[in-house]
């Protein structure tokens, strides 16, 4: 499991998605997840897990 968070502007509506994508395909490849959330307070947490 890696989690990845920042105390940016969040997720925007639309815009490019190309990164997250990528992450999100390799993880799948892997038998893995991915989970992509705005934080209440601010910014954004990335959840990416793959089984060893």
């Amino acid at each position: 499991t890696l989690l990845v968070s920042d105390n940016g502007v969040g997720l925007g509506e639309g815009g490019r998605r190309s990164g997250l994508r990528n992450i999100e395909e390799r993880a799948g490849r892997l038998g893995g997840s991915v989970e992509l959330e705005s934080a209440e307070e601010g910014g954004t947490r990335l959840h990416w897990r793959i089984p060893l």
